[in-house]
């Protein structure tokens, strides 16, 4: 069963709008937190994108993800489900910023002394409360006409936060390779992997075409896969050289972790195809 690779997103969150009118929104780097050996903590930066002052709120949630990579949200944790978010510690947990101005955000583990080997997720979610009009809002409630209806469009940035107690490994294995179409459809490659190990995987996959010992990358992205998901299909977007002859040449598909902290630039999978 082919299954798409998944991103944590950004969520917008709206009404119906007949016009938008200032909001005030966040940008968080980086977008993925992991802590594992011996980094206990990491910073965050947010900043204020939208044109008024905001009040960020920053909570950390459970988080579930489903054999597709597909998060959900829960809405009643269970005990195991809450016990993980105790894992994770966020300060501050109010933000109040002005247009540009941004902020630093630290998150920190809480590993108890008998904590399991594994890996352990879950989201943190920075959410913007107007602050410009809240002491109005009770004033201001009344039945719009269908001419002064206006809405904020406001972005709630949701986040993974990932704790890895122990050794743990992964791998990518590439089982095979298609030409195909990109969502603008332009030429791409459609790619089919499979995770191994006790660990997700935030990585770079790059094609290259290799003749005559000479070689020219032909195309890069980037994906992630989170435990449980085992297989997915991956897509990378390609520029094939003028006059390509593919005649004698190798198609060469790698995958390299991304920002993954102590496995940064380790080589999770690779494999080669002949084209003709």
């Amino acid at each position: 069963m082919k299954k798409g690779l998944c991103l944590f997103s950004v969520v917008l969150i709206s009404l119906f709008p007949i016009y938008l009118k200032a909001a005030a929104n966040v940008t968080v780097t980086p977008q993925r937190v992991v802590l594992e050996g011996n980094l206990r903590s990491q910073k965050l930066t947010l900043l204020n994108t939208g044109d008024k002052t905001g009040e960020f709120r920053v909570k950390i949630e459970p988080v579930y993800i489903n054999e597709t990579g597909r998060y959900e949200k829960i809405t009643n944790p269970n005990q195991e489900q809450l016990k993980t978010t105790r894992l994770f510690r966020v300060s501050p947990r109010k933000v109040v910023l002005k247009p540009g101005e941004s902020q630093i955000v630290r998150v920190n583990s809480r590993k108890p002394s008998d904590l399991a080997k594994g890996e352990y997720m879950a989201a943190l979610t920075i959410k913007p409360v107007d602050i410009e009009d809240k002491n109005q809002e009770i004033n201001t409630k009344r039945a719009p006409t269908q001419s002064t209806v206006s809405v904020e469009m406001q972005v709630s940035v949701t986040l993974p936060l990932i704790l890895r107690q122990g050794e743990l490994d992964a791998n990518i294995s590439i089982s095979e390779v298609a030409f195909a179409k990109d969502t603008n459809g332009q030429p791409a490659l459609s790619v089919q992997l499979k995770r191994d190990g006790g660990r997700s995987v935030n990585a770079y996959m790059e094609a290259h075409v290799e003749k005559n010992r000479n070689r020219q990358r032909i195309g890069k992205t980037w994906f992630v896969m989170y435990p449980p998901q085992a297989e997915a299909t991956g897509l990378i977007p390609i520029n094939l050289p003028q006059q390509f002859d593919a005649n004698g040449s190798n198609l060469i598909i790698s995958v390299t972790e991304r920002q993954a902290g102590i496995h940064d630039g380790k080589v999770l999978g690779k494999a080669i195809f002949a084209l003709e």
